[in-house]
């Protein structure tokens, strides 16, 4: 499920995080098949923006800041919540060696502004929204958890933004999709009122923009198939090996009873089925 969801984000953001999976041997016994992917944080090769240093002056904090927004903020030691819809914000990146109390410069300027881009949502003002945040990045992000009917938003969980120095706050990385994505039957687009977007999706132009980038990005959507079955193919086998040592109890996800071989049809008939609904939701909009 991440690998795919990791591959979609990889078509049409500046980054996602890469992976593979892995045949585990610890003291020469085998120990499953593993997903090891790259750990989102601030890097050259990561998400790519100027960092905040320690001694970085109080004119260059506009930028790089990681987000997440996430209902277990309070377990961090650097978080705010927005002043309209009360959103759970953890700062990830400046880490707490460099913001260290919330009355710091770096933690007041990336609170402030989330909060300013909320009060300009609430304010209708569209024309300074897109001044604010990088509005393809938001289209992106949100198609991905749609067609994997990732529900985590909607909390919000696993939500990360980042800004740029001098730059406009973008969506992303994504991130987490374990846990009951690729469901079959589901109709309609299911986050709209997650984080910020029952602010957008209330615009008509933010809507005209939103259908034409669908309508540019749905081909290499359906191409996703192709990704799926590879995928499949590359873990069947070391699937049969780790399943038995290490048998999943969880029915989250409504596939533990069935064949490697159902489950992966299962996915590719559920994430289909999303593409087919979330058009005809997109075009009735």
């Amino acid at each position: 499920r991440n690998a795919v969801a990791f591959e979609m984000a990889r078509q049409c953001m500046s980054w996602a995080p890469r992976g593979r999976f892995v045949e585990l041997y610890l003291n020469g016994k085998h120990q499953g098949n593993y997903y090891l992917c790259e750990q989102i944080k601030l890097d050259e090769n990561r998400v790519n923006i100027d960092e905040i240093e320690e001694d970085t002056p109080e004119s260059d904090l506009s930028g790089g800041y990681l987000l997440e927004f996430d209902t277990y903020s309070k377990s961090e030691i650097n978080y705010f919540y927005t002043k309209y819809r009360n959103l759970p914000v953890t700062i990830k990146e400046p880490d707490e060696e460099v913001i260290v109390s919330w009355e710091h410069p770096a933690f007041v300027y990336i609170r402030d502004y989330v909060n300013s881009v909320e009060e300009t949502f609430e304010s209708g003002d569209y024309d300074k929204i897109k001044d604010m945040i990088d509005i393809q990045s938001y289209i992106d992000w949100y198609l991905i958890h749609e067609l994997t009917r990732n529900r985590e938003p909607l909390h919000p969980k696993s939500s990360y933004m980042h800004k740029a120095r001098n730059g406009k706050l973008y969506a992303g990385p994504v991130w987490d999709f374990d846990y009951g994505t690729f469901q079959p039957n589901v109709s309609g687009l299911r986050i709209k009122n997650s984080i910020w977007y029952g602010y957008l999706f209330k615009n008509e132009e933010f809507k005209s923009v939103f259908k034409a980038r669908w309508d540019e990005l749905k081909p290499m959507f359906e191409r996703i198939d192709d990704f799926i079955k590879e995928q499949a193919s590359l873990i069947k086998e070391s699937n049969e090996v780790n399943i038995s040592k290490w048998p999943i109890s969880d029915k989250t996800n409504g596939d533990t009873e069935m064949s490697f071989d159902e489950a992966i049809e299962r996915m590719r008939s559920a994430y289909k089925g999303r593409i087919e609904a979330v058009d005809a939701a997109i075009n009735a909009l």
